[in-house]
């Protein structure tokens, strides 16, 4: 993944969009990568869209992980409750975190 490496190779304007495509078909070693990304940046900006990117995973499992990073200090102290929508008003599942 070169944005890993170099996020600079992914425009700013499409960063959102391809964030929220690799979230959503994410597999475990790419929702560690993106939690990786969200806990290294320091914009604000970035760990929403890393959060909203995780939160969005088809995975039932791996949205049960995002969960609880919602509840740090930092989720709420920058005003993002969409990780928050994302897993409990799931679009695919009404079913989505029951196992």
């Amino acid at each position: 993944m070169g944005f890993v490496a170099d996020p600079n190779t992914l425009s700013p304007d499409l960063r959102r969009a391809v964030l929220d495509v690799v979230g959503r078909h994410a597999d475990q070693k790419t929702w560690d990568t993106l939690h990786e990304l969200e806990l290294k940046t320091q914009s604000i900006e970035q760990k929403g869209n890393f959060y909203d990117a995780m939160a969005g995973a088809l995975s039932p499992e791996l949205a049960k992980r995002t969960l609880p990073l919602s509840w740090r200090e930092t989720s709420w102290r920058r005003g993002d409750y969409t990780v928050l929508r994302a897993i409990c008003v799931p679009c695919h599942s009404s079913h989505r975190l029951s196992s």
